[in-house]
């Protein structure tokens, strides 16, 4: 599975983004006989102070086989710094099931929209217009402003 290319798309006022066709064919099922994604905010922090923010969406098997991974290294006397990644890696996640038309809804406190009222964990990434790059086994979902400043149509990086 290789999720490749970049499609602008619009966050609808459900909260509904649709999966571009090339991506949901490439994406597969999970053992329930579902398409899900698990959905994480993703903020870091780059040499030059800006943030780097957008959310990924990992396909359910990729992801089980991450938290697998995990679940290896798991201990009740873990380092702060792996406590830290594991955190990170689960915190936030949000499981997104793609529907029949191929959408899925995205949560609330990934966007930001200034009608709604963010719950205290609204991290307010996403505008109504976005960019799904596949990165591998990923997709990426970024503000489309944000992504036409950083990657120019190829995805190469400007200098931001």
């Amino acid at each position: 599975m290789y999720l490749v290319g970049s499609y602008e798309h619009v966050i609808d006022a459900k909260n509904r983004l649709a999966i571009p066709s090339a991506h949901r064919q490439e994406v597969p099922e999970s053992p329930s006989g579902k398409k899900r994604f698990y959905a994480r905010p993703v903020q870091m922090a780059e040499a030059n102070g800006e943030k780097r923010r957008f959310v990924e969406l990992i396909p359910e098997p990729v992801f089980l086989s991450l938290a697998e991974k995990e679940k290896k290294e798991d201990s009740l006397e873990m380092a702060i710094d792996e406590q830290d990644r594991q955190l990170s890696l689960f915190a936030g996640v949000k499981i997104l099931e793609i529907d029949e038309q191929g959408r899925v809804v995205m949560p609330d406190d990934f966007l930001d929209r200034p009608e709604k009222k963010a719950s205290r964990f609204a991290i307010n990434i996403l505008g109504r217009d976005v960019v799904l790059a596949g990165v591998g086994s990923r997709l990426q979902v970024w503000n489309a402003e944000e992504y036409h400043r950083r990657f120019d149509g190829a995805g190469r990086v400007r200098a931001v």
